[in-house]
């Protein structure tokens, strides 16, 4: 097998996997209450924002000195 079949296995392998991913988490969202995957998701925003605003701290430091 040529290293350009392998791409295609390992594409096509990885688009199987997110598929049962994505399912996975459908089930659990499904499972939780309106008020935990907000809770979920707020803390996710949140990790998210500091997360940029280290970044943007860094990168502005980074351009001055």
């Amino acid at each position: 097998m040529g290293s350009k079949e392998n791409d295609m296995i390992e594409d096509a392998l990885a688009a199987y996997k997110a598929s049962f991913a994505r399912a996975g988490g459908h089930a659990r969202a499904k499972k939780l209450s309106a008020e935990k995957r907000k809770e979920i998701a707020t803390k996710a925003s949140r990790a998210a924002a500091k997360k940029r605003s280290a970044a943007a701290k860094k990168k502005k430091k980074k351009a001055s000195g």
